[in-house]
């Protein structure tokens, strides 16, 4: 009997995914060492958990590592999405999406959905259980990741055009069997730029923003192709790093070394920040600080307000995460550098560098580090156990209140009537 290298990489794959089903120790001996606890434990920190993600053994390695509030998610290169709870570990789910042979591009979620953009597809996932929702056709190859608010899903093309769907339209055409085919019955309107998307659309439910490669920036609404605004960058320097965001700013780099801080409502420049290299990082915004890590020029810590420098840390290269006592980044050698907030000083350094591939967290104060063959590990403080949200501070769940224990009064020292 003969089979077809198709049906042979199908079998492979699931027997590879039912052997990673059984747990992460069947990996330990093919990744870098967990960080010791001793080790964390110098610097107040912990392993909250470690797994491992559903890569093709020996042959595969990971993407794409992005995350919300609830989950982390895993892309390997051959289109495995393997999905973690973000605070047990627990492995939710992994699914192979699209096909191997086109690029996917990062993933991105809202409360309930996974949006991955596989070729000229989108696919849609019940980020919890890894059930496909819905999958859209598009008329040109996408340049960004999507995003999505309650309502519509915005994609970003390579052709300079951004586009808006319909959600509870697409919802109706899968139920009725009409998708991918009728994917343009969901369209809602399309905004075409001179050149390609260089930025995933930052919407919020009344404006979608979003970048050109000509140096401009957009605001359309949401519902409608109606433009709030447009920015410029100086002679038109072109914007390929993605958009910043902030509670009521959007923060702009252009390819001339310079970051600006626009209103989000009416795209007013409220500062400039000139940083002498190109910004090829996207800014990160945490509680009125926003961190900008300039090429070969370590990391400027501004405020968001007012734009003025409350320190610059020439060692580190790239944001992390943002803890009660830390201010977590990466060094050019791979290093995870702790850092005070009030000025930037070096507080400890763990050498993780096997754990190369990094979740660039500004959503909570978790630390999400990877192996590039798929083994992610968490760090926490200790004491720590609920999160903190930066980002949506308001999709923090209530947590548990817990009375004390009643306890019988001690016994006085001295008779209160000698007291006095």
């Amino acid at each position: 009997m003969r089979f077809s290298t198709q049906t042979l990489r199908l079998v492979a794959l699931v027997a590879f995914g039912s052997i990673a089903a059984s747990g992460p120790a069947l990996y330990a001996q093919v990744s870098s060492p967990l960080p010791r606890e001793r080790m964390l434990s110098r610097y107040g920190l912990t392993r909250a958990w470690w797994n491992q993600a559903t890569l093709n053994p020996g042959l595969d390695e990971v993407a794409h590592f992005t995350g919300d509030e609830e989950n982390v998610y895993i892309q390997s290169r051959s289109g495995i999405v393997t999905a973690f709870d973000a605070e047990s570990g627990h492995r939710l789910w992994s699914s192979l999406v699209g096909s191997e042979s086109q690029q996917a591009l990062p993933a991105s979620s809202n409360a309930e959905i996974l949006l991955v953009a596989v070729g000229m597809n989108v696919h849609a996932l019940n980020k919890f259980t890894g059930e496909v929702l819905w999958e859209l056709s598009l008329p040109h190859h996408p340049s960004t990741a999507p995003a999505m608010d309650d309502d519509r899903v915005y994609l970003g093309m390579v052709d300079g055009s951004s586009f808006a769907y319909d959600l509870r339209k697409i919802r109706d055409l899968w139920e009725e069997n009409r998708l991918p085919k009728w994917s343009n019955l969901a369209f809602v309107w399309r905004y075409q730029a001179p050149q390609r998307i260089s930025s995933p659309p930052i919407p919020d439910g009344r404006s979608v923003t979003f970048a050109s490669a000509n140096g401009s920036v957009y605001s359309v609404g949401a519902s409608e192709r109606r433009l709030y605004y447009q920015f410029e960058t100086a002679n038109r320097t072109r914007i390929v790093t993605p958009l910043g965001r902030g509670e009521d700013s959007i923060f702009v780099t252009s390819e001339d070394s310079r970051m600006f801080c626009l209103n989000k409502e009416n795209g007013v420049r409220r500062w400039a920040f000139t940083a002498g290299v190109p910004i090829r990082r996207q800014p990160r915004v945490v509680e009125g600080n926003v961190y900008v890590t300039p090429q070969n020029d370590g990391m400027y810590c501004l405020n968001t307000s007012s734009g003025l420098t409350k320190w610059h840390q020439p060692r580190a290269s790239e944001f992390l995460a943002s803890t009660t006592d830390y201010l977590i980044a990466s060094d050019a050698l791979d290093n995870v550098l702790l850092m005070a907030h009030e000025d930037g000083a070096i507080l400890g350094v763990l050498p993780l560098r096997g754990y190369k591939v990094r979740l660039h967290n500004d959503r909570t104060d978790r630390c999400y580090l990877a192996t590039p063959d798929g083994v992610v590990v968490c760090l926490r403080e200790k004491g720590q156990e609920f999160p903190l949200y930066h980002m949506f501070p308001d999709r923090r769940p209530l947590l548990p209140e817990f009375a004390p224990e009643e306890a019988e009064a001690p016994e006085p020292e001295s008779d209160p009537a000698e007291a006095n």
